[in-house]
């Protein structure tokens, strides 16, 4: 899996699925440079529908609706919370990380940054993310994650708090940067219903770069 260019993971009638490299906006943003959605609508000749939207130092893969019946059907299953995801990230860490993370997330004024607290704040919504240690190599590890909620950040921020830092989140962590312009987590698997095509399960193997070369190549499923 290369982790410097789009790839098609998928393509329906409905739908599309494309990994997003580590660096590229999921859509159009003040710096000018091109989308994951500039990329999709110059694939496709024509603008698909965003469904969902990864962090710009985040990679793996992302979802677009092609036609209104498939835009509108896969949006209420992410409204309802029926798409089932899965991340992968690379941390450093001494101690294992909780299996279950529940904090409440709020947004500090005027930045683009979020806390992650024990204990319910002012305006800080509630986040649970269940946790699983799929691989150890020294102090590094590599984490499964199952958000059930999705607050902005909520990932980084959480592990942030139980002292797992993503390598390369210079923002959430005092970790260096890493040779690619991201960090070290990567959306790995989709489970969602297609309305032509069924139940579709998409997995994106992990980028066969560093720090992600030192674990075991595609080990996301159990």
């Amino acid at each position: 899996m290369t982790w410097n260019q789009p790839e098609v993971v998928f393509q329906s009638k409905h739908v599309l699925a494309l990994t997003k490299p580590f660096g590229m906006p999921s859509q159009r943003d003040p710096s000018g440079d091109e989308s994951l959605l500039d990329w999709a609508t110059k694939m496709l000749g024509r603008e698909p529908h965003l469904l969902h939207r990864l962090d710009r130092p985040t990679g793996g893969l992302q979802l677009f609706g092609k036609t209104k019946h498939g835009t509108r059907t896969v949006s209420r299953q992410f409204e309802q919370k029926l798409v089932q995801k899965t991340y992968l990230a690379v941390t450093s860490g001494e101690e294992e990380p909780p299996s279950r993370l529940e904090h409440f997330i709020g947004k500090l004024p005027g930045k683009n940054f979020v806390r992650a607290y024990d204990n319910p704040v002012r305006r800080a919504k509630k986040a649970l993310t269940e946790v699983e240690v799929a691989e150890r190599k020294g102090d590094l590890w590599l984490l499964r994650l199952r958000p059930a909620t999705g607050r902005r950040h909520q990932l980084r921020a959480q592990l942030r708090t139980c002292k797992h830092s993503i390598l390369g989140d210079q923002k959430y962590g005092k970790t260096s940067p890493l040779e690619y312009p991201g960090i070290a987590l990567w959306a790995a698997t989709l489970i969602f219903e297609d309305p032509k095509e069924g139940t579709v399960e998409l997995e994106a193997p992990i980028p066969e770069v560093d720090p992600w070369r030192n674990f075991m190549k595609g080990q996301i499923q159990d």
